[in-house]
């Protein structure tokens, strides 16, 4: 962890702040548009670790909302809830929860995008981090699908802050409900394996 902030702050300012830029537009995109499963985005740290199990809470079926409505507060709290209760260590997630980014589309079916700001162990080398990223993804994606039977597709990026306290994107996993069954149970290794897209911040591919 302390590497990657070192590496964070070597980079300028003017390329941190594109790279977030570029970042959230390929997220938006993701979200909205979607493309064909199995295409590669970035390359991945492969991994096999099943979603934690958990009690999840339903969100209500609503209306298709036009494009770029903004989500009630009601809804955007009914997402954080189900995220919290299967997000393992929930020590490491940003505290107060409304500090998360939670976005919806209804352009091409319905679809969210959660932004989970992690508060990770320093103590972390960069491969755990970025396995500790991918589980809680892959847990939290588990959660929305079983919990929204309304959700075509789900992305979640999992962000660090960096040696000046900016928020930088360092894991994401974009994919969507018809590409693979038995939502609840699905683990990391076939998610990664079927997902629209999946992002790693590439100074901790640098091991």
């Amino acid at each position: 962890m302390h590497m990657l902030r070192t590496r964070l702050e070597q980079i300028p300012m003017f390329v941190r702040v594109g790279l977030i830029i570029i970042g959230l537009l390929i997220a938006a995109y993701l979200l909205v548009t979607g493309i064909p499963a199995g295409v590669p985005f970035l390359a991945t740290l492969p991994v096999n670790n099943p979603a934690p199990e958990s009690v999840i809470s339903t969100v209500e079926s609503r209306p298709l909302e036009t494009p770029a409505a903004v989500i009630s507060e009601a809804v955007r709290q009914q997402y954080v809830s189900i995220v919290q209760q299967v997000v393992v260590p929930a020590e490491s997630l940003a505290q107060p929860a409304d500090t998360w980014g939670v976005q919806t589309t209804d352009i091409n079916g319905h679809g969210v995008l959660i932004t989970l700001p992690l508060q990770p162990d320093g103590e972390l080398s960069n491969a755990e981090l970025v396995l500790e990223a991918k589980e809680m993804i892959a847990a939290a994606i588990n959660a929305l699908f079983v919990a929204n039977p309304d959700l075509d597709r789900a992305g979640v990026v999992c962000s660090v802050p960096d040696g000046k306290g900016q928020n930088m994107p360092i894991v994401s996993i974009f994919i969507q409900r018809a590409v693979v069954d038995n939502w609840g149970t699905v683990p990391l290794s076939t998610i990664e394996a079927n997902a629209q897209g999946v992002f790693v911040e590439p100074t901790l591919l640098d091991l």
